[in-house]
This record gives C-alpha cells, structure tokens and sequence, in this order.
C-alpha cells in the first residue's frame, strides 16, 4: 500500500493528531507518513515512553489518561489509539470479560468523551 494520494487540502494545511495509549508510536509514524503531525503523545507504560521520547522529543507528552485534562489536551483534527483491550478479549474467557465496563478497556469511554467535549472531527481507537 503506497503513499495516500493528497488531495488540495492536504496540501493547504498539516493536521494534526492527538494519540492516546500510544504505545511506541506506530499510529503516529503511519500518520506522519500522510503528512499529519503528532501534536500529544499520551502513554503510561514507561519502557514506551522512552521510545516515544527519542523519536519525539519536541512533541507534547501525557502519561497516565485518567489524570489528563480537556484543557492540557492540543487541538488536533484526528485522535487515534490502541486502547487497551484486556477486558474484551477472547482469550480471557466468557467468565473474565468485563467489556467496556472493564478498569482497563473501560478508559475507551473516556478517551472517546474528551473527544467528544473537545470537538474533534475524527476518533479512531482501535483495541
């Protein structure tokens, strides 16, 4: 799958993503290849901070979700993230499964409501 073709706005102007459970940042290097710029990389686990920290010194960090406010939050036309999907997963078994209920794939809600308070134009959270 190559390079997306640009269309006239693409061109015009660089949107932005916000990217929440970023893990080591492949949603951001997809998007920085469209043309997109990282504007908040948000991620609690440490060992990925580290990573995120060396490819994007100069973009703004966030660590743990539950403690980040609408107001510390970049505008950004795109957020994206990985949530985490330990309460939805199969391999949990029926008696395990939380859903989005979940204390770890339940902050998929809360990722999707600041979304939408903030009013940005396209959410993609993907477990």
């Amino acid at each position: 799958m190559g390079k997306l073709k640009k269309n006239s706005l693409m061109n015009k102007k660089k949107y932005k993503i916000n990217s929440f459970f970023a893990g080591i940042g492949g949603f951001d290097v997809a998007f920085e290849k469209q043309g997109f710029s990282t504007a908040l990389l948000c991620e609690i686990n440490p060992f990925c901070n580290q990573i995120l920290n060396r490819h994007w010194p100069n973009v703004q960090k966030a660590g743990d979700i539950n403690t980040i406010t609408e107001n510390e939050i970049p505008n950004a036309e795109v957020w994206c993230g990985g949530f985490p999907c330990h309460d939805i997963s199969v391999a949990r078994g029926v008696s395990e499964r939380l859903g989005l209920k979940g204390k770890r794939s339940g902050l998929f809600c809360l990722a999707a409501s600041s979304g939408r308070h903030t009013g940005t134009g396209i959410i993609n959270l993907l477990a």
